[in-house]
């Protein structure tokens, strides 16, 4: 694994053995997943598990309105209204406020969901429920 590409954790001998766990571990995702799981309305539920992001994503329906419920493994996060528009590839869903990089997220034909900004695609995501 290369040094700063996105690893999972690390370990070091110095001198004795050292190990890092930058994304989320088990206990840590089941808690992540299990504080989003009462969402009503879900359309569905992704883990963002890149090292230092550790991040719950639920989309789901509130009054009309389709919302993007973020929670770290914090516990801090976002809730953003979102306004949904038909790709090619599925549902797209654009922050309604708005973003300087253009960024979106999609959701496919098979559940999954990615974002996406102006250089194309950034991550996707685990599928929850």
């Amino acid at each position: 694994m290369q040094v700063g590409a996105g690893a999972w954790a690390s370990s070091h001998f110095d001198p004795e053995l050292e190990v890092k766990i930058l994304g989320l571990s088990q206990d840590q995702e089941s808690e992540a997943v299990e504080s989003v799981e009462a969402v009503p309305n879900k359309i569905g539920m992704w883990l963002d598990d890149r090292p230092y992001v550790g991040a719950t994503n639920v989309l789901y329906e509130e009054d009309g309105a389709i919302k993007l419920k973020v929670t770290y493994k914090d516990g801090s996060g976002s809730d953003a209204t979102m306004v949904e528009s038909v790709d090619a590839r599925g549902r797209k869903f654009v922050d309604q406020e708005g973003n300087d990089f253009g960024e979106y997220y999609l959701l496919d034909a098979s559940g999954g969901l990615s974002v996406y900004d102006n250089d194309g695609l950034i991550l996707r995501m685990k599928k929850k429920s």
